[in-house]
């Protein structure tokens, strides 16, 4: 009985002990003490460390601007206008539509537009007129360089204007002009890769589609143009341009012309850009 007695009593002890021991702790009072001195110098020393950290930073800002323009047909009229009215000097023979708005122009980084017009592999163009073929003289090629735009669209219902051979021509033109094109390619895989841009040391990754690949209001296709319809090419863009660039930008040559209000087509395409990430939607 005494041994029976004694297994209930040890841990009741033993938890009574812990029990104790956590009182006490509860009740002890700890105190630290400090030099009054020391601790002004400790503050001091800290202070001085942080400031200094402080100044050795260098806080900037990078930015870029831009300014985005609507169709540029550089064909028919405008085309006779440059050839019978520009000076024959300097830039403002090529670049004779832009000239009175060179402040702008020359006031962003670069500029962005909708190239409407190819630019005739035969170096003619289409001069005069009324045609709804649009074909531009090769050499207008340098007004756009000359006023600053350092990117266009390509994918447009005049994209074909020219044919096969007159957007080939078109993009090689670009290219050796050092302005990059978004919207068009040997495929459409390459359509609806991004051109990157760079300014300031910010990339800036340019996506583009059209409502239609030649000019019978988007009833036809092609493996050249980038579609407005095709949301999943356009969410690989997006995806493809996030890991490459700083900012995102979408732009789209679509809707109904004289109406100031998109139509079902173009939001959806820009809620999708927006959906999947894109920083700004240009229409």
């Amino acid at each position: 009985m005494a041994y029976k007695h004694f297994k209930i009593i040890l841990p009741a002890i033993f938890v009574l002990t812990i029990l104790f021991g956590l009182f006490q702790h509860s009740q002890r009072k700890y105190t630290y003490h400090f030099h009054k001195d020391n601790q002004a110098a400790e503050l001091q020393n800290y202070y001085q460390k942080a400031q200094s950290i402080r100044g050795s930073e260098t806080k900037t800002t990078t930015s870029a601007t831009f300014l985005a323009v609507g169709d540029i047909m550089l064909s028919r009229n405008v085309a006779l206008s440059v050839m019978t009215e520009a000076p024959t000097h300097g830039k403002y023979s090529t670049g004779y539509p832009f000239a009175k708005m060179e402040d702008i122009l020359n006031s962003t980084d670069f500029n962005f537009a909708n190239l409407e017009s190819p630019f005739d592999p035969n170096f003619n163009g289409i001069i005069g007129g009324h045609s709804m073929v649009f074909g531009a003289p090769s050499n207008l090629i340098a007004g756009l360089r000359d006023f600053n735009f350092k990117i266009v669209n390509l994918a447009n219902n005049h994209a074909f204007d020219m044919g096969l051979k007159g957007l080939d021509f078109t993009r090689q033109a670009l290219d050796q002009t050092y302005i990059h094109h978004e919207g068009t390619g040997d495929n459409l895989d390459q359509a609806w890769t991004p051109a990157v841009v760079e300014a300031n040391g910010l990339k800036i990754c340019f996506v583009g589609a059209s409502y239609a690949s030649v000019n019978d209001s988007g009833k036809t296709k092609n493996n050249y143009v980038a579609r407005i319809e095709d949301l999943d090419k356009l969410q690989s863009a997006i995806n493809k341009s996030k890991l490459e660039c700083d900012l995102t930008v979408v732009s789209m040559h679509a809707g109904v012309e004289y109406t100031r209000m998109p139509n079902a087509a173009q939001t959806r395409f820009a809620h999708a850009a927006i959906d999947y990430g894109a920083d700004v939607v240009i229409g």
